[in-house]
């Protein structure tokens, strides 16, 4: 039985050089312990541990380090020839493969990643003809990770299957694309603890002051903390409720009406901005999606 990887080249900067030299790769070592390395050894996770550490993990955290050494070693070992690999490229595309060969070092082309397995690539698909749980999944940030384990990191990934998908309220249901405007928001409500929201708006002071006339919202006193004006505000916007879609007020969860808030002591505005600080501004591909933003 086959099994499917996802692995990512740092938001499709790499997918040129895995198609073209057809393989795909991870590797985060430090030049020296990237030289010394010995495939032989890394049957052991402690070898690929201490490999790890010796240069340019010396001063991360546990935390950092296990993550690194688990992926490394599970690439290293875990994955067969025959099994399918995807890899998020640009656009919104996957870049589909079956892995053709053991795991090899290759450390005199130049590129950073050595650890390589050899991969038949066959096609470049779009991302919404996956299912929706995989497609959820390829917004982890993990280098490398089976789509068949259940991924949580601070509550963002692996929702339950049997959750529903359909989650925006009837207002903004209808929308698409540029008719439900350029801005994706975040807004908290100043009367009740731990309630938020989270919508598209062409105009993010006029959405706050439209709320607070609706019966449904406008007890909550809906206040804006923060904003982001973006290429793609409905995809956006339906990744979030898709993550956060387990605090979702609904009748789902005993309500007499369905609506777009939240409600939980997670720090859900926290992980927002840190989502799009990691994902976004700090990435050099992605950051091109951001047109203008400002958070609290």
């Amino acid at each position: 039985m086959s099994n499917t990887y996802v692995v990512r080249g740092e938001g499709g900067k790499f997918s040129k050089t895995f198609k073209e030299g057809g393989f795909v790769a991870v590797g985060w070592f430090g030049k020296g312990s990237r030289s010394e390395f010995d495939l032989t050894m890394a049957t052991s996770r402690s070898y690929v541990k201490e490999m790890l550490e010796k240069e340019n993990y010396s001063n991360a955290s546990a935390r950092s380090i296990g993550l690194a050494t688990g992926m490394n070693y599970r690439f290293i070992n875990e994955i067969k020839v025959g099994d399918t690999v995807l890899s998020p490229t640009y656009n919104n595309k996957v870049m589909i493969g079956t892995v053709t060969s053991e795991c090899y070092m290759e450390k005199n082309d130049g590129f950073e990643a050595f650890l390589r397995r050899k991969v038949d690539w066959v096609d470049d698909i779009d991302k919404t003809l996956l299912s929706d749980d995989i497609q959820r999944k390829l917004y982890c940030n993990l280098t490398f990770f089976s789509v068949d384990e259940e991924i949580d990191m601070d509550g963002l990934y692996g929702l339950d299957d049997n959750e529903e998908t359909k989650v925006f309220d009837k207002v903004e249901e209808d929308c698409v694309n540029d008719e439900c405007g350029e801005y994706t928001y975040f807004m908290v409500s100043q009367t009740i603890p731990n309630i938020y929201k989270i919508g598209k708006a062409k105009n993010v002071e006029s959405r706050q002051h439209d709320l607070m006339k609706d019966n449904r919202y406008g007890l909550f006193n809906l206040k804006t903390k923060g904003w982001i004006k973006i290429k793609d505000p409905y995809r956006f916007e339906r990744m979030f409720h898709l993550y956060y879609q387990r605090y979702r007020l609904s009748t789902k969860n005993g309500l007499k009406v369905d609506t777009e808030l939240f409600q939980t002591d997670k720090d859900l505005y926290k992980m927002w901005t840190d989502f799009v600080v990691n994902n976004y501004l700090s990435d050099e591909i992605m950051k091109d999606e951001i047109i203008e933003y400002q958070f609290d």
